[in-house]
């Protein structure tokens, strides 16, 4: 099954490849994306970008790690690209991680020798439309997710209103407001729970639990699969930063600690997390399935008092405000801003009809 958060990572990092392997091409390099190569410990290694250059005296050989992820790079990458560099007799090694890296990866590039490209770094090198090729896209795919029943005008007047308080008090001012759809995982995981008088019995039970992709963070449990069906995704899309496995992964290892850990304080921080994921936190045993990737409609809009600024979010399906929500996209402010952009289908508080100035044709908001 493929997934379009996955997809689009891996096509990033394909697009980090070849844009680093063409920089150290235009610097004389010759290059070779992808390479083998046997180790002096007799390991074979699979190098991103690698390249090679000699003035006639002196050859340097030069192997490069390119790290595409949300998250910063920890330090076992920094490890993995000490051991690629003494193997392999590299001249030097880079990681290219446009993320950037943990402060303990630093720390550790710096007394390993590994030099870190990080976003600020890579600017430096590189053209600024080629670093702007590998910011995370817009969910476009799949066309799978769940009808709008709120947006355009009417979702915008609904914000605007409550952000002019019950008294028509203006408390907060409206920068904009956009119609948008959010990626969601939606994972299936049977329960094992002990049943019985002598807790002997073991009771399986499905649940269906959504999360959302930008920050990953769960939104409900459900007995059943959400419904969705074919929508049209035309329109701004927020990013799908965090993937499913990812999420997987997190589950599965809180679990296994939870029931492994001997300490009692231990025990309880990773049931508390599952509890956080909505996971229950009595199972004798858990297992995630496979996972979909479908769309779920909302309206953003950006708020601004003073110099403080947050985002309101309405949730498309039952136009509730979803303030849990609106709180952690705000903590992702300025990736959500880039991601909706500020185009044409902005509504803009300052005409209060639910047109931009600068667009004369005044298009509603979230209308494409």
């Amino acid at each position: 099954m493929d997934h379009p958060a996955a997809t689009d990572a891996f096509r990033r990092g394909r697009d980090l490849e070849r844009i680093v392997a063409d920089l150290f091409s235009s610097h004389g390099y010759s290059v070779t994306r992808n390479a083998l190569v046997t180790g002096r410990s007799g390991a074979r290694h699979e190098v991103d970008v690698l390249g090679r250059r000699s003035d006639g005296l002196v050859a340097q050989l030069v192997g490069v790690e390119c790290k595409h992820r949300a998250d910063p790079v920890g330090v076992e990458v920094i490890a993995r690209a000490r051991f690629l560099r003494d193997d392999l007799g590299l001249t030097q090694v880079v990681v290219a991680c446009p993320g950037g890296a943990g402060p303990a990866a630093r720390s550790a590039a710096v007394e390993q020798g590994v030099e870190l490209w990080d976003r600020d770094e890579l600017g430096r090198r590189l053209a600024a439309a080629a670093l702007a090729s590998l910011d995370p896209v817009p969910v476009r795919e799949p066309a799978l997710g769940l009808p709008r029943e709120i947006g355009g005008a009417a979702a915008a007047d609904r914000l605007r209103s409550r952000a002019r308080g019950p008294l028509g008090a203006l408390r907060e001012h409206i920068a904009w407001v956009r119609d948008a759809w959010l990626p969601v995982h939606e994972l299936p995981m049977d329960l094992a729970r002990a049943t019985g008088r002598r807790r002997r019995a073991v009771e399986v039970t499905r649940s269906w639990i959504t999360y959302e992709a930008v920050t990953g963070s769960a939104l409900a449990a459900r007995a059943r699969e959400c419904p969705t069906e074919a929508v049209d995704l035309g329109g701004a899309g927020l990013p799908a930063l965090v993937g499913a496995p990812k999420i997987a992964e997190r589950i599965t290892r809180a679990f296994e600690r939870s029931r492994a850990l001997t300490q009692a304080a231990a025990r309880a921080r990773h049931a508390a997390a599952l509890t956080g994921d909505l996971v229950p936190d009595d199972l004798e045993d858990l297992a995630v399935g496979d996972p979909r990737t479908f769309a779920w409609p909302v309206t953003v809009a950006l708020l601004h008092r003073g110099e403080v600024q947050r985002l309101a979010v309405l949730d498309g399906v039952t136009g509730d405000d979803d303030h849990a929500l609106a709180g952690r996209l705000t903590m992702r402010i300025a990736i959500v801003a880039r991601a909706l952009g500020d185009d044409r289908s902005v509504v803009s508080e300052r005409d209060g009809r639910g047109r931009d100035h600068g667009d004369p044709a005044g298009h509603d908001a979230g209308e494409p």
